[in-house]
This record gives structure tokens, C-alpha cells and sequence, in this order.
């Protein structure tokens, strides 16, 4: 694998590109917000499965946050002046944050609760809970999207409210705890799972962009 090439997942199609210091300005919610669809290239996994260099799970899935705010704002921005385009953003927006809460329902807390025997009470079952909330919010937007109305100010701050106070337990506790706890192999054994996971549990909509 060459350096500028980096491993793709079911859905990603957009180039891999360095998030502008002066956009850090632009996050309105939490953390810089601009990143592209895939994983950086200090942390590869080879075509072959094969680790290539070590990967954070924390680096991973910190940037992924970023780049689905990146999306969002990019919808806010357009809802108004330019709708079509918008939807597009926020097809984008909704596959790839239901995508993010599968990855993490799916791979990374049933290893974390193995790991510690948290199963109930523990950190997982309060992300899954929030998981429900925030897919909650994420349909009252949904809906407002398919109806074409721009007025979905209060439908976002509330998605907002959620992801900002959820991402920050995550980046901050949960995902260290998983790079303190799992080797190196079985992090790498997550991401080669994320390609094995049917695009259909991501539930895509607005087929008709």
C-alpha cells in the first residue's frame, strides 16, 4: 500500500484530504469537525487484513466524530440556499452516524464488556441507551429533511445536545480504555470486521437523492 492509499469501508467514495487548521473556528458543538470519510494514514490496515502500522481505536473513531459534524454543518449551511445538496449531506450525515453506532454496538462494546465484566450498570449499556436517543432525534430530523423543510433548527440542537455530551464520554473514556485493553491484534481484528458488516444495518434512506 502506497502512502497516500487507505483503507476503505461499505460506503466510502469521497478522497482522503488534511482538515484546515482555520475550520477548527467553524465546530460549533465540540472537538475540530472536519475530516474526511476514511482513516488517516498513520493507522492502515494492508489490503490483505494485514496490520500495517498500529491503530488507535481512539484516533479512529474520534475522527470519524469529526467528520460527521463536518457533515452536518455543511448541511446547516446549505438547507438554506441550495436544499438538494443539502439532502445529499445529510444522507451522508445519517448513514455514516448509524454506520458509527453499528461499528460500536457491533465491535467495540461486546469486547470491552468481556474484557471487565461490565455487561450491566457499565459504561456500554449508557452509550446504548444514548445510542437510542440520539436515533431518536437523528428520524425528527430525518422527517423534516424528507418533507424538504428547512426549519429544522430545533430538531438539530437537540441531535447536537445529545452528540456533543455523548462524544465527549467516548473520546475521553471509553475509547482509551479500549486501547489500554485490547492488543494490538484484536484492534486490528475490529477494523478488518467493519467491511464484514452488511450495509443494510445501516439503515440508508432517502434512496430517492
Amino acid at each position: 500500500m502506497g502512502p497516500e492509499e487507505a483503507p476503505t469501508f461499505a460506503g466510502d467514495k469521497r478522497p482522503v484530504y488534511q482538515r484546515p487548521a482555520s475550520f477548527r473556528i467553524a465546530c460549533r458543538w465540540h472537538r475540530p469537525c472536519f475530516h474526511p470519510y476514511l482513516i488517516s494514514s498513520q493507522h492502515l490496515i494492508g489490503k490483505e487484513g494485514a496490520l500495517v502500522k498500529p491503530c488507535s481505536i481512539r484516533t479512529f473513531f474520534q475522527q470519524d466524530h469529526a467528520r460527521l459534524d463536518d457533515l452536518l454543518v455543511r448541511f446547516q449551511t446549505l438547507k438554506r440556499s441550495d436544499y438538494a445538496e443539502a439532502k445529499d449531506r445529510f444522507i451522508d450525515f445519517k448513514f455514516g452516524l448509524q454506520r458509527h453506532i453499528v461499528w460500536e454496538e457491533d465491535l467495540l462494546f461486546p469486547p470491552w464488556e468481556e474484557a471487565t465484566g461490565l455487561t450491566t450498570g457499565g459504561p456500554t449499556q449508557v452509550m446504548r441507551r444514548e445510542h437510542r436517543q440520539i436515533a431518536d432525534c437523528l428520524e425528527a430530523l430525518h422527517k423534516k429533511v424528507q418533507a424538504a423543510d428547512p426549519d429544522s433548527d430545533e430538531e438539530e440542537q437537540a441531535l447536537l445536545t445529545l452528540l456533543s455530551s455523548h462524544n465527549r464520554k467516548e473520546e475521553l473514556i471509553l475509547y482509551p480504555a479500549l486501547d489500554e485493553t485490547l492488543s494490538e491484534e484484536k484492534r486490528a481484528g475490529i477494523f478488518r470486521a467493519m467491511n464484514e458488516i452488511p450495509e443494510e444495518r445501516y439503515k440508508v434512506c432517502c434512496a430517492d437523492r
